[in-house]
């Protein structure tokens, strides 16, 4: 029996890792498991053992957004694949016995929902072709609101906060889409939990309003008169 299953998108911890290997080698006769991860650099590193693995090394690089788990048994093999960049995936391949296929396809897709935040919740939803439509429309947005703010040569009033405010808004938006993986990576594995998440979105939040606040200034600088003519 051959089948596969999408996963959400998930940060997982080493101790998470472990658990679905003691989850595996529970119900896989001479189980054999190959660990890969893509670290910086387009270095990929092969484990046979999760022990093996650095962690110190590994959150001092940021952890690693790809990863491939493959096990081998008796009953049959499969292959759990997940990585941020690129395609955005997180997918589960599994071919073998169908009670062994049917035990995998449950067990370790609901191990997975059980310990998925709700920000990688919210994570889940901004892929493919959504993404692609938002961003036009967050695109759109600030276009339509930039000529209220920016400079022109032919300037009929000055901007207002609002006016500002609406422009940030478009920004923020398209900014966020266009850095959703280094705000929140789709997948990531790292020896915790733990990304900054909040910390990365509250730069980018003060980022856009610096950025919409020089435009201003730059605005009331050359505004009616004759250095835009």
């Amino acid at each position: 029996m051959n089948s596969s299953k999408r996963l959400p998108a998930v940060h997982l911890s080493i101790q998470d890792l472990r658990n679905i290997e003691e989850l595996l080698r529970e119900n896989t006769t001479d189980c054999q498991i190959t660990f890969n991860l893509l670290l910086s650099g387009g270095v990929e590193k092969e484990y046979h053992s999760l022990n093996e693995i650095n962690t110190t090394t590994l959150d001092n690089i940021g952890g690693s957004n790809s990863y491939v788990l493959s096990v081998i048994g008796e009953e049959g093999e499969c292959t759990i694949a997940g990585e941020s960049d690129g395609t955005e995936s997180h997918v589960l391949y599994c071919d073998g016995d169908p009670d062994w296929v049917k035990m995998v396809l449950s067990e370790i897709p609901e191990y997975i929902k059980s310990i998925q935040t709700s920000k990688s919740h919210f994570r889940d939803q901004l892929v493919g072709e959504k993404v692609a439509v938002l961003a036009t429309l967050a695109a759109l947005f600030a276009g339509w609101a930039l000529p209220s703010i920016a400079p022109q040569p032919v300037v009929h009033y000055f901007p207002t906060l609002s006016d500002g405010l609406i422009f940030a808004i478009g920004l923020f938006g398209l900014s966020v889409l266009r850095f959703r993986n280094w705000i929140h990576p789709y997948v990531r594995i790292s020896s915790s939990h733990s990304h900054p998440t909040k910390r990365r979105l509250t730069s980018l939040i003060f980022s856009v309003l610096g950025f919409t606040v020089f435009v201003l200034l730059v605005r009331f600088l050359l505004g009616p008169g004759p250095l835009l003519n």
